[in-house]
């Protein structure tokens, strides 16, 4: 190489390393309030041993009036408490969810502008987006406004209008209802419109309002629209005038001179009646670090009282007072012991639980007689050890029967190792192995063989001898 380039080498390797390192100055910049956000699933409704929780908890269940009722735990899907799950029922305005599941699982933008038609308006009855301005044909509002008003205030002019553009008619928007409704496993039920307004042919069951409200339950805009206390629509193009919305959901919003329904937590989700369904309500409570929803229909009520709230409250409550998480293993705790081979200074090491098992559970539990911890050794403990060393597993089960959690049992200290014992163990196995006993046995047979042959050729040597 030519010592003149040497400078020039130099030079272009450390531009090389500047340009290395400027280069983070300049990547992109996330933002915390860009990072997109977890959406979570619902669980499965599930059982225990076919029992809802109050019945396995032996707990005492509230007496309600509504005919039909169901209480979820939503972040384990258990069914705490059912009446006639899966008799079939008319939704009445819970059908309103299930508009809005479909219309956000289709629409890419709620800004999006869209228009409502002639039809739309003239098949509306009942709840409108605004009693003394409803929706006019032409007049525009964005998929957002409309889902406030479907939710909020119940309007079934927005369900209406929501339901054209997304299914290109009502009776399209109710096909596409009927379809997701069957993959999310409502398999009895039958939308014949978007607003719950009475039609024969339309019915569902408890079960799977449960099923379609737990599932909308973790489509976050739907339950912030649904848990908003009111909401303000602008004017249009051809209303000069704000339409504001009030939500009807009385756990919601108190109303005056009506019977106090409101209740700490409640994210939604849907309320209403007609003669034939009776009163209804759909609620999802978050507080204390649980969530409920709840289903009530066919509820009666007086002018002032909403049954179907009342016993929605019933419920509510005796989840949250006689239901809490308890810990029933704890990270760091002895679980067990075993023999330790090889070890230097002990001969026994403990186990512990790895990580916390915490569960739903009723608060009257008996720990002693209600709790099983089952401990699963699976390998034998030889030092050296190192602390943490995973030995097993801690089963915890809840009643002999429905497993609560699982975690590692691992050693609670570091174990070294002796290494005469080592030594030993390694001779022993060497000296007991399949192997050497094998070869032992066989040299013993081959030494006697020769000295059997060795006897005889002795033997004829004598007699050529005389």
């Amino acid at each position: 190489m030519n010592k003149k380039n040497l400078p020039i080498i130099r030079r272009a390797i450390c531009m090389l390393l500047c340009l290395q390192m400027l280069v983070p100055l300049f990547a992109p910049v996330v933002l915390a309030d860009e990072v997109e956000e977890v959406q979570l699933s619902a669980k499965p409704l599930s059982y225990l041993d076919n029992k809802t929780f109050f019945d396995f908890a032996s707990v005492e269940q509230p007496a309600l009036d509504s005919v039909y009722a169901m209480a979820v735990n939503l972040d384990t899907g258990s069914v705490m408490y059912e009446k006639n799950p899966d008799v079939l029922l008319f939704p009445a305005s819970a059908v309103k969810l299930m508009t809005a599941v479909v219309v956000f699982e289709n629409v890419t933008d709620l800004d999006t502008m869209i228009y409502a038609s002639e039809n739309a308006v003239k098949i509306t009855s009942g709840t409108r987006i605004n009693p003394t301005r409803p929706i006019k044909a032409g007049e525009g509002f964005t998929v957002r406004e409309l889902l406030y008003g479907l939710l909020v205030n119940g309007a079934n002019d927005c369900a209406n209008v929501l339901a054209e553009h997304v299914g290109g008619s009502v009776d399209g928007f109710c096909e596409m209802m009927n379809k997701r409704a069957a993959q999310l496993g409502a398999k009895n039920t039958t939308f014949k419109n978007p607003t719950g307004l009475h039609d024969p042919e339309m019915k569902t069951t408890v079960r799977d309002l449960a099923i379609i409200s737990c599932h909308a339950f973790y489509i976050n805009e739907l339950v912030k629209m649904a848990s908003s206390t009111n909401y303000t629509i602008e004017a249009t193009n051809l209303t000069s005038e704000r339409r504001y919305l009030y939500n009807r959901n009385r756990m919601i919003r108190r109303v005056e001179n009506e019977k106090n329904y409101f209740y700490k937590g409640t994210l939604g989700l849907s309320s209403g009646s007609t003669p034939e369904g009776g009163n209804c309500v759909v609620a999802a409570v978050s507080r204390d670090g649980l969530s409920y929803l709840t289903v009530v229909m066919n509820a009666g009520g007086t002018e002032k009282e909403n049954y179907a709230f009342d016993d929605t409250l019933l419920l509510m409550n005796a989840c949250f007072e006689n239901f809490s998480v308890q810990k029933v293993a704890g990270a760091g705790v002895i679980q067990c012991e075993i023999p330790v081979e090889l070890a230097a200074k002990v001969d026994h090491v403990t186990l512990h639980a790895a990580q916390d098992i915490s569960a739903l559970l009723p608060n009257n539990l008996d720990f002693e007689k209600d709790i099983q911890l089952d401990n699963r050794v699976l390998s034998d403990a030889k030092a050296p050890i190192e602390k943490g060393q995973t030995f097993g597993e801690l089963v915890v089960k809840y009643k002999g029967s429905v497993t609560l959690g699982t975690t590692s049992l691992v050693s609670g200290i570091s174990v070294e190792r002796s290494n005469l014992l080592y030594v030993l163990s390694i001779l022993t196995a060497f000296f007991t192995s399949r192997w050497f006993i094998t070869a032992a046995i066989s040299a013993v047979v081959l030494f006697v063989l020769y000295c059997f042959l060795y006897y005889k050729a002795r033997k004829r040597q004598r007699r050529y001898r005389r």
